[in-house]
């Protein structure tokens, strides 16, 4: 397709070895890939339309607490896995740890859903 994904080649590995979703297909999915080293920057990048989608296999929730309000303001969402999803303020802070896991954002609702069922399989 034509969308820009920021995705390291290690989270790529790590869907493909706890997943089962194949690298080569998730990068051929899209035009291009991108790789900064920031969760909080390549966050802010979808907000502002630079790219379409940021994925990494594990993130911890100050690794994009911040930057998910950028991403809402904009009408973007996201998720993690296996949590729900759920805005930041509805987490409680004991469960701050368990919100730690594979992330998701995307502005448009479509490629999140794309992404979502290409690496988790609908889940």
């Amino acid at each position: 397709d034509e969308c820009v994904i920021e995705c390291s080649l290690n989270a790529a590995d790590d869907f493909e070895s706890t997943r089962g979703a194949s690298r080569e297909a998730l990068v051929r999915t899209f035009r291009a890939t991108r790789s900064s080293g920031s969760a909080a920057l390549g966050i802010c990048r979808v907000a502002r339309d630079t790219l379409d989608i940021y994925v990494s296999s594990a993130l911890a929730v100050w690794d994009y607490a911040a930057a998910i309000i950028v991403l809402r303001e904009v009408g973007g969402d996201w998720i993690v896995m296996p949590s729900t999803g759920a805005p930041l303020s509805a987490v409680a802070p004991e469960m701050l740890d368990s919100a730690k896991g594979p992330f998701i954002g995307a502005r448009h609702g479509d490629v999140l859903s794309a992404t979502r069922n290409a690496i988790f399989g609908g889940a």
